[in-house]
C-alpha cells in the first residue's frame, strides 16, 4: 500500500523539520522573550523555491504562525542565497 507521501507525488528527502528560534534584543528593558522556540516545516520545490510554514513562541510571549515561500536562486560557497 502506497503512502499519503507517495500518493501525492511529495518526495520525502525534499521535506525538513526546523525547529527552534531565538531572538536578541537590543531593548533588553522591554521585558521580550529571548527563547523563541517553535516547529516548522520546509519542502524543496525546486533548486530555486521551497515552501515553508510552521509556528512559534513569538518575543511578545504568544503564539505565531506563518507561511512563506523562499527564492534562493544563487550559491556562494556552497550556500543557497536570495529571500
Amino acid at each position: 500500500m502506497p503512502t499519503i507521501a507517495a500518493a501525492s507525488g511529495v518526495e520525502a528527502e525534499r521535506f525538513w523539520v526546523n525547529a527552534g528560534f531565538y531572538s536578541a534584543h537590543f531593548d533588553s528593558d522591554k521585558g521580550l522573550r529571548n527563547a523563541n522556540p517553535g516547529l516548522g516545516f520546509e519542502y524543496r520545490i525546486d533548486n530555486t523555491w521551497s515552501a515553508t510554514a510552521g509556528l512559534f513562541r513569538n518575543s511578545d510571549n504568544a503564539d505565531s504562525r506563518y507561511m512563506g515561500v523562499y527564492y534562493q536562486p544563487w550559491t556562494w560557497a556552497g550556500a543557497k542565497l536570495g529571500g
